[in-house]
C-alpha cells in the first residue's frame, strides 16, 4: 500500500522527516493529511490501490472529517472515483467517537453508555442466578463484566481524566460510584472515599491510569521504527498542554497519588 500512498503527502509530525499518510487497523483505514489537496491526492492513490488489488470501497461508510475546522463552508468536496464523500462533525471509529474539535468529552460520554449497559448485564446475571443481594458476588461480577467496558479505549479518551478531581465529573465515575453505593445501601451523598473503602475497588481513574501506563510502556518498548519516531515526535511537543504525552507526564509528575499502595497497584 505504501507504494501507492505517498508518505510526503501524509500528516506532519514534529519531526520534519516523518509524515503519516495512513493509519490501519484490521480492515479499516484512515487517510491523513494536512491539506485538502494532499488528501484528495491520497484518495485518488487509494482508488488506484483498491483497483490494483481487486477491492471495492463502500463510499457510504467512508467519511471526511477536518479536525479543528470552524468555517466548514471553506472545506472543498472530496471525492472517491468521482463519488462525493460526506463531511461529518463526528465519527465513530472502533467504538470511540471522534469529533472535529479534537475533544474527548463526547467519546467519554459515549463510552459511559457502554458502561451503563454492562452494569445492567451484571444485574441481569445476578437476577438469573439468584444472588442479587450478595454484595461480594455482585462486586466480583462488576469487576469481570462491567469494569472492562468502562476501560475500553481509555488510552485515548480518558487521557484528560487521570486525577481524582478531573475524573469526578465523568459519567463513568458517576455510574461506578452509583453501583457501589447501591450495593452498600448508602445514600447518594455518602463520601466517595468511604464507599471505596467499604467495597474494596480503586477509584475509576486508577484503572484508566494503569491502562495508559501499560500502553505507554508498550510504546517505549516497541521495535517498530515508524512508531518509535511517532513517539519521539510527540515528546518534542510535550510542552503543549493539548498533546497526549503532556497529559501523561503531567499526571505522573504532579497529580498521581503518592501513597505506596497506589504505586504498588499501578505496577501490578
Amino acid at each position: 500500500m505504501d507504494r501507492f500512498l505517498t508518505v510526503h503527502r501524509g500528516i506532519a509530525t514534529a519531526l520534519d522527516t516523518v509524515q503519516i499518510p495512513h493509519c490501519d487497523y484490521a480492515d479499516d483505514i484512515a487517510l491523513t493529511s494536512n491539506t485538502a489537496e494532499s488528501l484528495q491526492l491520497q484518495l485518488n492513490k487509494f482508488y488506484d490501490y483498491t483497483r490494483f488489488k481487486g477491492l471495492k470501497l463502500n463510499t457510504d461508510k467512508t467519511k471526511i472529517m477536518v479536525f479543528f475546522s470552524k468555517d466548514t463552508s471553506a472545506i472543498p468536496t472530496f471525492t472517491y472515483d468521482g463519488t462525493p464523500l460526506e463531511l461529518v462533525a463526528h465519527f465513530k471509529c472502533h467504538e470511540i467517537t471522534l469529533t472535529r474539535d479534537g475533544s474527548m468529552l463526547t467519546a467519554a460520554e459515549k463510552m459511559a453508555d457502554n458502561f451503563r449497559s454492562a452494569i445492567a448485564k451484571v444485574y441481569r446475571i445476578s437476577d438469573s442466578k439468584g444472588f442479587k443481594h450478595r454484595k461480594h458476588a455482585m462486586l466480583w461480577l462488576f469487576q469481570v463484566f462491567a469494569l472492562t467496558a468502562g476501560l475500553y479505549g481509555c488510552q485515548i479518551w480518558a487521557i484528560t481524566f487521570l486525577t481524582y478531581d478531573t475524573s469526578k465529573i465523568t459519567p463513568t465515575n458517576v455510574l461506578h460510584l452509583g453501583f457501589l453505593r447501591r450495593r452498600l445501601g448508602a445514600k447518594k451523598g455518602t463520601d466517595t472515599r468511604c464507599v471505596l473503602r467499604q467495597t474494596g475497588p480503586m477509584p475509576i481513574f486508577f484503572y484508566w491510569f494503569r491502562c495508559i501506563i501499560r500502553f505507554w510502556n508498550t510504546l517505549l518498548s516497541s521495535n517498530n521504527p515508524l512508531l518509535e519516531k511517532v513517539v519521539l515526535a510527540d515528546f518534542l511537543i510535550a510542552s503543549s498542554s493539548d498533546t497526549w504525552t503532556f497529559q501523561v507526564l503531567h499526571a505522573l509528575l504532579h497529580d498521581s497519588p503518592a501513597s505506596q499502595q497506589f504505586l504498588d497497584a499501578i505496577q501490578s
